[in-house]
């Protein structure tokens, strides 16, 4: 948009702009209302947006030009397509930062779903707002603490079937250890087999 009003044919006939971006406009809502009635559309995936572009940087341009001699109803309308980025900018990070505000106490007292639960070890889906799930293992420590002892993506494990081991565990026993310092094996049956089932620190 910048570039563009540095442009010496568009700051004597700013009102170019205002042509293109109607026409741009116009030229969308035509394109879209094809598509609707006949599903027919221009070939590839950047012509449909060619004339929508066109009509957004053309707005922009022209409210960076002729701003100071604009009516309010002009500058609100040329205006809101020159902010409008930075409007999604903006509402895109306070959407993330609002969501972790408000989840995140609500996640902290949600029950973690409990897949297995024996005198050697708890395998618990572990907490996770967003992302891939993992499981997660846990080791008693004396008589009121435990330990996590690493995390497995679900996807990772092995599966019988079409559903993974980890929904479907009977026994679990964590292995001694004789691989690398930080990981954990552990012996999962299912009542049809066992698996050795590898969770990460």
């Amino acid at each position: 948009m910048l570039g563009l009003t540095k442009l010496q044919l568009l700051q004597h006939k700013p009102q170019l702009l205002k042509w293109i971006h109607l026409g741009g406009w116009g030229l969308s809502l035509l394109l879209l209302a094809i598509f609707v009635t006949w599903g027919v559309s221009l070939r590839g995936q950047w012509l449909d947006v060619l004339p929508f572009a066109l009509s957004w940087i053309a707005a922009g341009s022209y409210f960076l030009l002729c701003r100071s001699q604009m009516g309010w109803i002009s500058k609100l309308y040329f205006g809101g397509w020159f902010f409008y980025p930075a409007a999604i900018i903006v509402a895109f990070i306070l959407d993330r930062i609002f969501f972790f505000l408000v989840a995140l106490p609500i996640m902290a007292f949600v029950p973690a779903n409990e897949l297995y639960s024996g005198p050697d070890c708890t395998l618990r889906d572990a907490l996770s707002i967003m992302g891939p799930r993992r499981v997660a293992l846990l080791t008693p420590v004396g008589m009121l603490l435990e330990k996590q002892r690493g995390l497995i993506r679900a996807e990772e494990a092995p599966t019988e079937g079409t559903h993974s081991i980890l929904d479907k565990i009977v026994t679990a026993k964590p292995l001694p250890a004789d691989q690398p310092a930080d990981t954990t094996d552990v012996l999962i049956g299912t009542g049809t087999g066992q698996y050795v089932v590898r969770f990460t620190h």
